[in-house]
């Protein structure tokens, strides 16, 4: 098993290859979310204009 020391270097190395690419992913899924809760709230109202 690593040691407590091994596993510090793993997450430096690890946030330094994908540290990045992670935030500009969790960046994009945060936009999709806040997209498809404007459609929704479009489509509800577009939806009671129609009735």
């Amino acid at each position: 098993m690593a040691s407590e020391s091994e596993l510090s270097k793993l997450k430096a190395v690890k946030e330094l290859i994908f540290g990045q690419e992670i935030k500009n992913y969790d960046a994009e899924v945060k936009d999709i979310h806040a997209e498809i809760g404007e459609n929704k709230a479009q489509n509800a109202e577009d939806t009671r204009n129609q009735e």
